[in-house]
């Protein structure tokens, strides 16, 4: 009997080790094949990407606007959920990205982007935050990840860079790592953000309902 149910297991272990899907598997998917997409907008310019649970994490993917499908994933998603005065609630997802390298002008640093979606999904904001944080080959391995990590180590590894970018980021803000919405009003923004031609760079981008 022991044999019997030993080989249950075993079967049933490896047959979630086949089964086990990586974010890899969703580059060049469709639009709105993912459990969620969002279009925002910036001065006329739009931005969108899109959200898919694999496995147990959340990731965000960009998006191709002519071939019209998705690009590879490129942060795993950090959610937090806030309570409102009028009783509703807010959610926040919190993602990264490696792109500000040495050779941008501005200097080495970390995007910081934050959704917010009101009840019902309604209200979206979406803010872009280029964060003053040397590059201590951060962006480096975060484009090792996305262009060499094999398919069955990229969820991990992506995992572990954006919670190893969300710590360093928290820290950077003066902020727990559990923060939530109320908090980023704690933020002196002028002390933590890159600066371009003597002003500091940050977005907001309008979501249309």
């Amino acid at each position: 009997m022991k044999k019997i149910l030993l080989l249950v297991f075993l079967s049933f272990f490896l047959n979630q080790l086949v089964n086990a899907k990586s974010a890899l598997d969703y580059l060049g998917s469709k639009k709105g094949s993912l459990d969620s997409h969002y279009k925002c907008v910036v001065e006329g310019i739009p931005k969108e990407f899109g959200f898919k649970k694999v496995n147990k994490d959340l990731f965000v993917f960009g998006f191709d606007p002519e071939e019209k499908i998705y690009d590879a994933a490129f942060s795993k998603v950090i959610k937090r959920r806030s309570k409102m005065k009028n009783g509703g609630y807010v959610d926040m997802f919190i993602f990264y990205d490696g792109t500000i390298d040495n050779s941008m002008p501005t200097g080495p640093g970390l995007k910081l982007r934050l959704l917010f979606v009101g009840d019902k999904n309604k209200n979206k904001i979406y803010y872009e935050y280029w964060i003053d944080i040397p590059d201590n080959n951060n962006n480096t391995e975060w484009l090792r990840i996305l262009s060499e990590e094999t398919r069955d180590k990229f969820n991990k590894k992506l995992s572990e860079w954006t919670n190893n970018m969300h710590k360093l980021v928290s820290k950077k803000l003066g902020l727990e790592e559990n923060f939530g919405a109320e908090d980023l009003t704690k933020v002196n923004w002028n002390n933590v953000l890159l600066e371009y031609n003597g002003k500091k760079v940050s977005f907001k981008h309008i979501c249309p309902k």
